[in-house]
């Protein structure tokens, strides 16, 4: 994890850059393990006082459903269990993405 402190001045005194700001290049997961490493990130954030960014990319094509989004009679998890298209839920809220090559971001401060 690459690691960069960015300076603060009363210009950029914002407290979610104060402090030190961590960057990893995550790599290529699965859905799940995608979400685990979130949570984990969230967590560590949370202890250290840390901002971390982490940059990663999907296994193969997934839908995540926002934290609080009602699937049940909207989505067909069958039909993604079908297709052999993983599906979790994420920490933060929204609507329904779908990930296939891209790059995603997270930032838990």
């Amino acid at each position: 994890m690459a690691t960069v402190s960015l300076p603060t001045s009363p210009s950029n005194s914002h407290p979610l850059w104060s402090g030190t700001v961590r960057l990893s290049r995550g790599g290529v997961h699965d859905a799940a393990t995608n979400m685990a490493l979130d949570e984990a990130m969230l967590l560590t954030a949370a202890d250290t006082g840390d901002t971390l960014v982490r940059l990663y990319q999907w296994e193969r094509p997934s839908v995540s459903f926002g934290r609080n989004q009602r699937c049940e009679g909207v989505y067909s998890l069958e039909r993604c269990e079908a297709l052999d298209v993983p599906a979790v839920r994420r920490l933060t809220g929204g609507r329904a993405l779908v990930h296939a090559r891209e790059v995603t971001y997270a930032v838990a401060a």
